[in-house]
């Protein structure tokens, strides 16, 4: 409203009035220029990484319960997320720590309108998993097509191992991590 009484110039004008053909030339060409930059990035940051030894993949465990792990349940070891590669980080850590596949089972929580038995299949493709490896899913309430943020539409993976022996040696572990902070 301040600058509804000055004039645009004739070349704003023209720069504002530009055809999609021109918009999306410009989106082309920032998108390759993006691309091209993020693919030496990851390549640097690839040749930084490169493989993890068995002991790292061991410690980044700790580090991925640390961060994401539930630490609320007496005897129990949960990690909850949406992305399908973390949660196969976190099943292939736990096999690192001799936590057999039967001592673990799934729980995924879903939003009411989605359907239970295509998310099953979803995840247990994904994570190379057989279909008895998941409990029955928590339902929300709420509808995922109500969600305002992005989400991955897949509901949410939680990954659950029960035992006081596997327990006490994350959590004991944890604690040796915490210590060198």
């Amino acid at each position: 409203g301040w600058l509804s009484e000055i004039p645009l110039t004739k070349t704003r004008l023209n720069e504002l009035q530009r055809s999609d053909a021109v918009i999306e030339k410009i989106r082309s060409t920032k998108r390759k220029t993006r691309d091209a930059r993020l693919a030496k990035v990851f390549a640097k940051a690839g040749s930084d990484i490169g493989s993890l030894s068995k002991r790292e993949f061991f410690i980044a465990g700790f580090f991925l319960y640390w961060a994401e792990g539930g630490k609320t349940t007496k005897y129990t070891i949960t990690l909850s997320n949406t992305d399908p590669a973390m949660i196969r980080a976190f099943i292939k850590w736990l096999a690192v720590i001799d936590v057999p596949l039967h001592k673990m089972y799934i729980r995924l929580h879903l939003y009411i309108d989605m359907n239970e038995k295509a998310e099953i299949e979803y995840w247990a493709k994904v994570l190379k998993l057989p279909k008895t490896t998941f409990k029955k899913s928590y339902i929300k309430k709420s509808r995922l097509s109500e969600l305002t943020y992005i989400t991955r539409g897949h509901g949410t993976c939680n990954v659950v191992v029960s035992g006081r022996d596997v327990s006490e040696y994350v959590m004991q572990g944890l604690k040796k991590i915490t210590q060198l902070f």
